[in-house]
């Protein structure tokens, strides 16, 4: 689950703190909290593929071991973010699903095809977060978040994990500081 917080801090800390204006006219028709936005990216991108190459000493260019594939849908949100090592095969995958207001009700983690962990939010009616259910490989609940903060394009920066004896586990707090 901390990668897909430390994702979407990534995001928050992008725009926070390299884009000192608002939205612009032409991404005025983008969801103010969609992820096109949120990671600068301008225009209907439907997926980006990210991939690191070594250069030897003779200029030759390899390619590294892993290879990112990002899916996004026509309101500009990410859907899927998979992760291929040099052989192609599929090592994890992000997913996540919204609403019709763009608000996350569930994002997780595949390893090899099947569900290894998952967080099913929950947001009250002005569509904050507001907590959320944290679930195994298993489909069992293995505790849950609260106490959380996020900045004006929704992205959780900061919360509690607790396990379902009530005792604490973690907390992460990922604001940036742009000053």
């Amino acid at each position: 689950m901390k990668q897909f917080f430390f994702l979407l801090y990534a995001a928050a800390a992008l725009v926070g703190c390299n884009n000192g204006t608002k939205a612009k006219t032409e991404q005025a028709a983008t969801v103010m909290n969609s992820d096109l936005l949120q990671q600068n990216l301008k225009g209907k991108v439907k997926s980006i593929t990210e991939t690191s190459s070594t250069i030897d000493s003779t200029g030759n260019e390899k390619p590294d071991s892993l290879t990112t594939y990002t899916s996004f849908d026509e309101k500009g949100y990410q859907t899927v973010s998979m992760t291929k090592n040099s052989a192609g095969k599929v090592t994890t995958e992000q997913f996540a699903s919204r609403n019709d207001s763009g608000i996350v009700t569930e994002f997780g983690t595949k390893k090899n095809g099947q569900v290894f962990s998952r967080v099913v939010t929950e947001f009250d009616k002005d569509g904050k977060y507001i907590g959320g259910k944290s679930y195994d490989s298993t489909g069992k609940q293995d505790g849950y978040y609260k106490d959380l903060a996020q900045n004006e394009y929704s992205i959780v920066y900061a919360g509690k994990r607790y396990g379902l004896n009530n005792k604490l586990k973690e907390t992460f707090d990922m604001n940036p500081d742009c000053s």
